[in-house]
């Protein structure tokens, strides 16, 4: 508990605050220019202004100096008053956080320009972030470390409501198959009776195929023809869709690609030319696909040669027209085939067997209706086809076939189509004898106790919520988890009663009402954790712009000191200094080290954790250099290294805060659940591993110049090159775990390798 004293300093802090946002709201003289624009003209309008940007800075001072006295008192309370401090800080952070002082200095501007109306605004900011920091203190803000283990304690009710809601909807299951389960067995056996229609018509369809007489010659020709013009479509379209987005190395590799396309397309024109030198109809046909290949192959052609030249632009309307040639005389040949086709027995059974997929189609989707109504949904892999799809799939193609006068094809796949149709109804006679049995032999006194006993952990778990708050509010769910354990108490009372079919509704509105804890469970689950981020965030942009100021002030001296140098030696006082200076380096090294434990322990960032290792090592490494009285050049440089990264690292995060802070305001919300966000966006790691790079890259050349000049001996040299070699290395990896994080993200969680495209690689088939 907070004592007297702590009660009366934060209530002082609690009224000056207060007497600050009651004064920035007033305008002067009891104006209220958040709310409207006074109307002055002339010169009183000036001097209103003046005098609220006066107001306006006095203001800013008052805050400035009451943070700064804040954080004092707060360091002395550290110890005996831990929770008290805690709030005061949290109150500082806060205020921080939503950058108060940036939007006192935007009032004041506004001022100076005149915009009464914009300052206003402003104002009403200033107002409510106030009204905030004023919450905060006269509550007990929770540290980061409390609200990522109340996400931890919402997360393991979360799972247990999850187990729950799995185990009532096997209660729910077993009830409708007790209510329902003859019922469920007569319309899977109808089902089961449809399809052996099915099976017998498709094996009539069998026999008519085998009996077919053989195809002419000419229709054959001329259908394996059009199946190689199909394939050169595809394969076209694809090239020249790969090489639109291609680099100029992979145009090399396309152009190559085009001109085996090319060849083929030759071939084929051959072919057809030699079937136009027949009589007839289909000769004409194929004679005028042969002038249309022909076409196309020219037109590859020309696209190959711009390929070469890596001209991908130039290559399009080639390739264009190359796809819109062969289109045309896979039409033309599509149009003699279905004519001589026409009056065969062949024509009229591929008629018949695409009207038969259609139907096995539409009894696939009535098993699936039944099964879901059942409670036995399948098993199957999400996208994975059930028998009866896969039979109406090679129905359709055994029609294709069948037009195609190619009855050994149709054959082959009227086959497949008969053992999968065969599978299934041996499947949906098992289901119905299953569903059978499970009305018969159902159990309600056995399935009433496990109710019971869901319903009894279902309560715990409410009871539980309930009191794990320490807020005193119920847990987020705890009201609709309740209500599901009194829902599944009313089930088991029915199962007691032999009503099952009551008893499942009961059941299903208690999954509903899990499904609603749920939900709200993961919402504050989201919330703790993004309360975290933004209290972690705080924080550590605290730390390290402290220590960017305190390096900053090191890096001055050490230059001063290097400059008071007699010679190569220095006097007693610089000695003295350089002492100091190291002892300062070192002191900031222990503080990144806690910055560094803090965003480990966060563990959403892969660069930001590098690059405080970075900093730390570099800080060593300094200090280390300081105290053997190496002052020059390559010391300095390396402490610019970590100026920088330190600049690097608070502009990130102040962006991210200030980012957080405008969503907040645009009433912007995470999302339910799910992985934990973040701490900083992508974008900013990207820059960091680029600054580093760049760094690197500086600390080489002044590596160079230090050779050249003699400054460092081989050793010291040698030395250096390991270190700046190791952060080579360490910018390596991380982009690499970069990169995989990344795209974890885009492929939700799974990042597979990715293959050179097909259609660059030579050869069919490669």
């Amino acid at each position: 508990m907070i004592n007297d004293i702590m009660t009366k300093r934060i209530a002082g802090f609690t009224a000056v605050l207060l007497g600050m946002s009651l004064l920035v709201v007033a305008g002067g003289e009891g104006r209220n220019i958040a709310l409207a624009e006074p109307v002055i003209t002339g010169p009183d309008k000036k001097n209103i202004h003046t005098e609220l940007m006066l107001r306006e800075h006095s203001l800013k001072k008052q805050f400035e100096k009451l943070t700064q006295m804040m954080l004092i008192v707060a360091d002395d309370l550290a110890k005996s008053e831990p929770e008290a401090a805690r709030a005061i800080k949290q109150a500082v952070n806060q205020a921080q956080q939503a950058f108060i002082d940036d939007d006192m200095d935007k009032v004041i501007s506004y001022l100076g320009k005149g915009l009464t109306s914009l300052a206003g605004t402003a104002q009403s900011d200033v107002v409510e972030e106030l009204k905030k920091v004023l919450k905060t203190l006269q509550s007990s803000p929770l540290s980061a470390e409390a609200l990522d283990k109340r996400a931890k304690e919402l997360e393991a009710f979360l799972d247990r409501i999850k187990g729950l809601t799995e185990r009532e909807k096997r209660h729910q299951r077993d009830a409708r198959l007790a209510a329902e389960g003859k019922q469920l067995a007569k319309q899977f056996r109808e089902l089961g009776k449809k399809l052996e229609g099915l099976i017998k018509r498709e094996q009539e369809m069998l026999k008519e195929t085998k009996g077919l007489p053989s195809a002419k010659d000419t229709i054959k020709k001329l259908a394996e023809t059009r199946r190689e013009i199909r394939k050169l479509i595809k394969d076209q379209e694809a090239l020249a869709q790969a090489s639109a987005k291609a680099t100029p190395g992979r145009l090399l590799l396309a152009s190559e690609r085009q001109k085996d396309l090319k060849a083929r397309a030759g071939k084929v024109a051959q072919k057809l030319d030699n079937l136009g030198k027949g009589a007839g109809a289909p000769a004409k046909a194929a004679e005028s696909a042969a002038k249309d290949a022909g076409s196309a192959a020219g037109q590859m052609s020309k696209a190959a040669d711009e390929l070469a030249a890596t001209n991908a632009r130039a290559a399009d309307p080639h390739q264009k027209q190359a796809i819109a040639d062969l289109k045309a005389a896979e039409k033309k040949l599509t149009e003699a085939i279905k004519k001589m086709g026409a009056s065969s027995k062949a024509s009229g059974l591929a008629k018949q067997q695409k009207k038969l997929a259609g139907e096995t189609s539409e009894l696939s989707k009535a098993v699936k209706a039944a099964e879901e109504k059942a409670g036995m949904g399948s098993k199957s892999p999400s996208g994975s086809k059930s028998n009866l799809d896969k039979a109406s799939g090679n129905m359709s193609k055994a029609s294709s076939s069948l037009g195609e006068q190619d009855k050994k094809a149709a054959a082959g796949s009227q086959q497949k189509a008969l053992e999968q149709m065969r599978k299934e109804a041996k499947r949906l006679a098992d289901l119905a004898k299953k569903l059978e049995d499970a009305a018969k032999n159902a159990d309600l006194k056995r399935q009433e106790d496990a109710q019971k006993a869901t319903a009894k952990q279902t309560g715990q778990t409410a009871k539980d919520m309930k009191k794990s708050s320490k807020s005193g509010q119920p847990t987020p769910g705890q009201k609709s988890a309740a209500a599901a354990a009194k829902s599944m108490q009313q089930a088991a009372s029915s199962l007691s009663q032999g009503n099952a079919s009551a008893a499942g509704s009961k059941q299903g509105q208690a999954v509903e009402q899990l499904k609603k804890a749920a939900e709200d469970l993961e919402r504050a689950i989201t919330k703790a954790r993004e309360a975290a981020q933004e209290e972690t965030l705080a924080k550590i942009e605290q730390i390290l712009r402290d220590a960017l100021e305190r390096q900053k002030i090191i890096t001055k001296l050490t230059d001063q000191t290097y400059k008071k140098r007699s010679g190569d030696k220095y006097d007693r006082p610089e000695v003295l200094k350089l002492a100091e200076l190291s002892d300062g380096e070192g002191e900031l090294a222990e503080k990144i080290d806690g910055a560094l434990v803090r965003i480990r322990a966060e563990g959403t960032t892969a660069v930001f954790p590098m690059v405080l290792d970075e900093v730390h090592e570099d800080l060593a490494n300094v200090q280390n250099r300081l105290a053997k009285k190496k002052a020059g050049p390559l010391t300095q440089s390396v402490q610019k290294g970590i100026e920088k990264n330190l600049e690097e690292l608070v502009d990130a995060l102040q962006k991210e805060q200030r980012r957080r802070k405008k969503k907040k305001k645009g009433g912007g919300g995470g999302g339910g659940g799910g992985k934990k966000p973040p701490l900083v966006p992508p974008v900013a790691e990207l820059k960091m591993l680029r600054s580093l790079q760049v760094q690197i890259n500086k600390r080489t050349l002044v590596l160079d110049a230090s050779g050249r000049s003699d400054e460092a001996s081989g050793t010291e040299l040698k030395l250096q090159h390991k270190i700046v070699a190791k952060k080579q290395s360490r910018v390596t990896k991380t982009t690499q775990e970069l990169d995989r994080k990344l795209k974890q993200r885009t492929l939700g969680g799974k990042v597979e390798p990715k293959p050179a495209p097909k259609e660059w690689k030579k050869g069919e088939g490669s």
